[in-house]
């Protein structure tokens, strides 16, 4: 019951941190060539998005199973390891990049003055 509680925040929130991620860019006067951390963090962050996609797709079946289906306890643990082990573990390098995203957004590293 608390992962699909989670895939349903996931499937609220990932939406919203990417049209906000498309929004600044779109926005913002700062410019690629002068910002090279605002470019590296585009990159992992965009460089992610078909897995967070893909996952999605995976969750809404476990959404399903849980809060609309009859909770069959096999299909439950089948989704649940197709979730898992989805991609060969890119999930958990798209994490670490996002978290690199934030060490980019603080020291700020290749920015030309």
């Amino acid at each position: 019951h608390a992962i699909a509680k989670y895939a349903v925040i996931n499937l609220i929130c990932y939406p919203i941190v990417f049209l906000s991620a498309v929004g600044y860019l779109k926005t913002t006067k700062r410019t690629f060539k002068q910002e090279g951390w605002m470019l590296m963090s585009a990159l992992l962050f965009f460089l992610f998005v078909p897995v967070e996609i893909y996952c999605m797709i995976l969750d809404w079946k476990i959404i399903g199973l849980n809060f609309w289906g009859s909770w069959p306890l096999e299909e439950f643990r089948k989704a649940f390891l197709r979730r898992i082990t989805a991609f060969g573990g890119a999930q958990f390098l798209a994490v670490l990049s996002y978290f690199t995203i934030i060490v980019f957004i603080y020291w700020k590293p290749l920015r030309k003055n």
